[in-house]
């Protein structure tokens, strides 16, 4: 059995805090800095435990959008 984020391996990743992971987690928009390109693109996010977390769209701002959670808190 492959793990949940097996096909999305070709997008890039970020790990969150936990108080971002509440907050992803709950549906909002979080903060994060990333080295990714300027245009909206889709992301993988990961708990700070290297764990699945769900997708979010990447704005201008350095903002991400939740677009489908995985994860309870």
């Amino acid at each position: 059995m492959k793990p949940v984020d097996y096909g999305l391996m070709h997008l890039p990743s970020i790990s969150i805090n936990h108080d971002d992971f509440i907050r992803f987690s709950n549906g909002q928009t979080i903060t994060h800095k990333t080295n990714f390109n300027e245009k909206p693109e889709i992301i993988r996010i990961y708990d700070s435990g290297k764990i699945f977390i769900g997708l979010g769209n990447q704005q201008k701002n350095d903002r991400i959008q939740p677009l489908k959670v995985f994860a309870n808190n």
